[in-house]
């Protein structure tokens, strides 16, 4: 484990630098969800094109990443003794990094329609549904900014499954959340109490780790053709989504 969490959050950006300059993120190389016979649901189109997005996001970026992570992370372990690594653990980190990312941006995708029907008590027309869910990216913003460990809190606490964290895509609690006027998505106050309690387990279990500096998200730090990797993403994903929506009933 690398004792600086500044430092080697740093070194993430670095490496992501190299590995995103003059990334192209597009749709041509992805397999579009097709329902068989009618049947299917707006989830399982949107956790199918998540994990395909994942697969393209890392297959374009992993060889130089790696090259690039792997060697700045030994050269600043010759110039400081105390610095240490565990190979296992940054790669686990990482993939866990990208797996939740996509699974942010497309968990909260299919929340806007269950959330809608909750809260307005109709079903969301197309128009609404694509202005909702462009709105979500300021959610997005916040959650980059959290301290690594309080934002694996929020995945527990917020997340319908007792795990919390899983291969699928999150399944978001609506009982958790809410429209405000302006059809952004909102914590309600009975999530930010869930959270609470999720940290304390996580506190408890010797995982939870806030007195370290919060340093937020590296992807936001890494710049390409004037975006960062988080803006560069959401808007991959978010055309994936229009284009689905367009073949699909929500």
């Amino acid at each position: 484990m690398v004792k600086n969490k500044k430092t080697r959050f740093a070194l993430i950006t670095k490496a992501y630098q190299v590995a995103c300059h003059g990334l192209v993120l597009d749709s041509t190389e992805l397999t579009m969800p097709v329902r068989k016979n009618g049947k299917g649901s707006l989830y399982t189109d949107l956790n199918f094109i998540a994990k395909e997005l994942i697969q393209v996001f890392t297959k374009k970026t992993e060889a130089k990443f790696w090259q690039e992570y792997w060697r700045l992370l030994e050269e600043e372990k010759d110039k400081d003794q105390g610095f240490e690594y565990n190979p296992v653990f940054e790669q686990e980190h990482i993939d866990f990094a990208i797996r939740n990312a996509f699974f942010g941006y497309f968990a909260l995708f299919n929340l806007v329609p269950i959330l809608y029907k909750k809260q307005f008590k109709k079903e969301i027309r197309e128009d609404e549904f694509l202005t909702a869910a462009k709105k979500t990216k300021r959610l997005i913003d916040t959650l980059s900014k959290y301290h690594f460990d309080v934002f694996r809190a929020f995945i527990y606490a917020s997340s319908k499954l007792t795990a919390g964290v899983s291969s699928n895509l999150h399944e978001m609690n609506p009982n958790y959340f809410y429209f405000d006027d302006e059809m952004y998505i909102c914590l309600a106050p009975e999530l930010k109490e869930k959270l609470k309690e999720e940290m304390a387990k996580l506190e408890a279990k010797g995982k939870l780790r806030v007195d370290q500096a919060t340093v937020g998200c590296p992807a936001l730090f890494v710049e390409n053709e004037g975006f960062n990797l988080i803006d560069q993403c959401f808007d991959w994903s978010f055309k994936v989504l229009e284009s689905i929506i367009k073949t699909c009933k929500v």
